[in-house]
């Protein structure tokens, strides 16, 4: 679905909103045409009194409360309109913003890889507020809203006095005095609003840059909900600073401008009286007050342009996000009663299929976990071992062959139904802004025994107490090293539990003492599936199943205990080859 698809869905779930607006806006110009024909009747009433000297008393009196009325509900029913206005224009570019960044998240992670971030994050924050704020709100809006206003004021002035010429004459420094203390008020909302389009900026620079530890650790729904505050944050501010805005030159058009020539032209009028009998002053008197108004509405009317290049070019570029491959297609079954094996079915993948040339390939990979096993996959760097981590938590597709989770394709599963019983820790692990704590349970609620169970299997609490906050030290404060990372990335993995994990180098940093204490905890595990992918021989030794792999394709596969029965076998030789210095090189 492209940008004007989404606009015209969103304009038809809000029509209500849609159809208030015009509602408002007609009141409004109805109101601002009655006050001049009420000036013309409470003219013509007091000229009457004071030359023939009838008894108009009452008239005037309810002509003079009738302006008062009008002039107020005038200003806040504007009021009530430009609120409105901001208000469809700023849920329209939320609306956008948010799907765009839903998309971008919810895609698949090398067709995302395709765009620069940096282009990625300024359409995402840019062109969403370019057609909403900006081109629906202050543009269309407003353009449709100020023609009704100037034709209607054309018509009305022409009804009193065909032959009245408009007046000019603007006087611009109490104007001015009146915008510049709005304005301050104004600058400050401004100001908060700027920095919070900075954290959505943050937000969205550090979640790309983490997108793929986001969907292997199940936290897209977290982060949707994240930014999603933040966002709506933002609508409320950019309310307040527009209407803020719009209140200054509303505040112009229905009381300064009203009354400042109401005052001189009243004057003129009661001088006229006594100088030319053939003078419809009411009418006259009415087609001044409507002058600076006429003038004030069609000079913001000029002001307001509509430039259809720039907003042709915003709606390419969020068509280009919207149209980004999505991960969740063709998810039939939402989830399993239980996982009781993994299994790869001649699976074949090449990176070229993501426009990545001279990446390592997958050719015909084939084995079996049940629940309970554990399997090492050995391996040299860039043989494809993380390819086949990726594979198994839908990262990347096969080209060929199925992945199974109880004979079950897992490209039909629901993928945040997947990435829930899949635990994957790569080598490269990052951590997210927030504490310690925030990182271990991520993207979990914090459970007591759950969370010191974790901290006690991956010797993080003598850590943790050398912190001044303890765990409630952010991850800039703490300043950990490498292997501390480590700790917390495998702290994690404990803490959710889940039926399937997948370690890939994930105790690569840690010294030889806590790397063996760490692989014990894990090897203590039961009723899971493990796999243990390292280039340490030793670390798979303990391993139910082994296989080696090079160049992306199988060299062994086995039973660990029937392979080092046999002498024959890669896994046999290299363990003996290696006992010394218990490291492929």
């Amino acid at each position: 679905m492209n940008t004007k698809s989404k606009i015209k869905n969103f304009l038809s779930s809000h029509l209500k909103m849609t159809i208030s607006l015009a509602l408002l806006s007609f009141l409004t110009v109805i109101l601002k045409i009655a006050n001049p024909i009420i000036i013309k009747f409470l003219v013509t009433a007091s000229i009457n009194t004071f030359k023939d000297g009838t008894d108009n008393k009452i008239l005037i009196i309810v002509l003079t409360a009738s302006m008062g009325v009008v002039t107020v509900a005038t200003f806040a029913i504007d009021m009530l309109r430009n609120r409105k206005t901001i208000q469809l224009g700023n849920e329209l570019t939320v609306n956008l913003r948010n799907q765009a960044y839903s998309t971008v998240i919810k895609a698949e992670l090398y067709e995302v890889k395709k765009f620069e971030k940096e282009d990625l994050c300024n359409t995402i924050v840019d062109e969403t507020n370019k057609i909403g704020n900006k081109y629906i709100s202050n543009h269309i809006v407003k353009i449709i809203f100020l023609s009704t206003l100037v034709l209607a004021f054309v018509i009305t002035m022409m009804v009193l006095n065909p032959l009245f010429g408009f007046i000019t004459a603007v006087t611009l420094p109490l104007f001015y005095i009146l915008t510049k203390f709005i304005g301050k008020f104004g600058k400050k909302l401004e100001n908060k609003l700027n920095n919070n389009v900075s954290k959505q900026d943050e937000i969205l620079h550090n979640n790309f840059d983490q997108l793929k530890m986001i969907k292997i650790r199940n936290g897209v729904a977290k982060q949707e909900s994240e930014y999603e505050e933040v966002s709506n944050e933002g609508k409320k501010l950019y309310t307040k600073n527009l209407f803020v805005q719009n209140t200054n030159n509303t505040m112009i058009s229905t009381l300064f401008v009203d009354i400042l020539w109401f005052a001189i032209f009243l004057c003129s009028c009661i001088w006229l009286v006594g100088n030319n009998d053939n003078y419809n002053i009411g009418n006259i008197v009415s087609c001044i007050v409507l002058t600076p108004q006429i003038y004030v509405s069609f000079k913001n009317l000029v002001d307001t342009y509509l430039d259809n290049p720039m907003i042709n070019e915003s709606y390419e570029k969020l068509d280009k996000i919207y149209a980004i491959r999505q991960e969740s297609r063709s998810e039939s079954v939402p989830s399993l009663e239980e996982v009781h094996s993994l299994k790869f079915n001649t699976v074949s993948f090449d990176y070229a299929s993501y426009g990545l040339e001279g990446k390592m390939k997958l050719d015909n990979i084939d084995f079996e976990v049940k629940k309970g096993e554990k399997l090492g996959i050995l391996g040299l760097s860039g043989s494809g071992k993380t390819t086949i981590a990726d594979l198994i938590s839908k990262i990347i597709r096969p080209k060929q062959g199925n992945v199974l989770i109880n004979n079950c394709d897992i490209n039909k599963l629901k993928t945040d139904y997947l990435r829930d019983i899949v635990t994957y820790v790569p080598q490269d692990f990052q951590l997210f802004d927030g504490t310690i704590e925030q990182n271990i349970i991520y993207p979990l609620v914090l459970d007591e025994y759950k969370y010191n169970d974790a901290l006690n299997k991956c010797r993080l609490k003598d850590l943790i107490f050398s912190l001044p906050k303890r765990d409630e030290s952010t991850i800039n404060e703490a300043n950990l090293k490498p292997n501390e990372i480590q700790k917390i990335s495998l702290a994690n993995a404990f803490y959710k539990d889940s039926p399937i994990m997948i370690l890939d180098e994930a105790t690569s940093k840690l010294d030889s003492s806590s790397e063996t204490e760490i692989l014990n905890e894990i090897y203590k595990l039961k009723n899971k599936i493990t796999i243990i992918i390292s280039n340490r021989i030793y670390n798979l030794a303990k391993c139910d199943k082994v296989m080696i792999i090079s160049e992306g394709k199988v060299v062994e596969y086995g039973k660990t205990d029937e392979l080092l029965q046999n002498p024959k076998s890669s896994f046999y030789r290299m363990l003996n080859e290696n006992h010394t210095i218990r490291k492929i090189v």
